[in-house]
């Protein structure tokens, strides 16, 4: 029947989120099949962006772009888990990366770079702030806290289709700061025995422009970024 046929579909996922193909067995827990949950294991590593290191949890590849495409325009719960997955994985690296004493009792104060408006009206969501919700609810090791402390101060042309030059000038100035985040940011360090690690969110990092752009809006105002997290990032931006 056509009515139950559509419910199993619901609930027994037929399509895999990774590779795009139907198949008979699908992971209801992570919608992935069999040979793509064997290949999208974290391969955790660091970049740089400019003056800002990268934390990534695993490779980028066509796979990834499709689920991260997943999550942010179909609002798939189960691409959102996998990138939430990956960013806790990319955080447990920068971590081990920082040298400074009892780092593991250290806040972390994760802080999600916007997307821009008209996306998140398009869409319904916000799903930087999705991804962040998610990876709260999957740790289970670090006293995280999320600080949304930036705001877009212009208007941004979409990136896709942007070379390397034009998304530079594109994020020049983007963003500004949010004072009751700041303050925020503040009082925790006044307050904490060891000064939080702060880390901005993205779920991909391309040519980096977007992320120099907040490192460069929260310098200004005082914070000291120790990285960014993300899912992944392209090995190179060449165009």
């Amino acid at each position: 029947m056509p009515f139950l046929s559509g419910i199993s579909t619901l609930i027994f996922p037929q399509k895999c989120l990774l590779c795009a193909a139907h198949k008979e067995h699908i992971s209801i827990e992570t919608g992935r099949c069999k040979s793509c949950s064997e290949i999208s294991q974290f391969s955790v590593k660091s970049t740089r962006r400019g003056g800002i290191e990268i934390f990534t949890g695993t490779h980028y590849s066509p796979q990834m772009a499709r689920l991260i495409l997943a999550a942010k325009e179909s609002d798939q719960k189960f691409a959102r888990r996998f990138l939430a997955q990956s960013i806790l994985a990319s955080l447990k690296f920068a971590i081990a990366n920082h040298t400074q004493p009892k780092n593991n009792e250290r806040k972390i104060i994760l802080i999600p770079i916007p997307s821009r408006s008209g996306a998140n009206r398009l869409r319904g969501y916000a799903h930087i702030l999705k991804l962040i919700d998610e990876i709260s609810i999957l740790n289970t090791h670090h006293k995280l806290q999320q600080i949304n402390c930036l705001a877009h101060k212009k208007r941004i042309k979409d990136q896709s289709s942007l070379n390397f030059y034009e998304r530079e000038q594109n994020m020049k100035e983007a963003f500004g700061v949010i004072s009751e985040g700041i303050e925020q940011i503040i009082a925790i360090d006044s307050k904490e025995e060891f000064a939080p690690l702060i880390f901005l969110v993205d779920d991909l990092v391309t040519s980096g422009a977007t992320v120099l752009a907040a490192n460069i809006a929260l310098n200004r105002a005082g914070i000291r970024v120790s990285g960014v997290l993300s899912s992944c990032a392209t090995n190179r931006f060449t165009h």
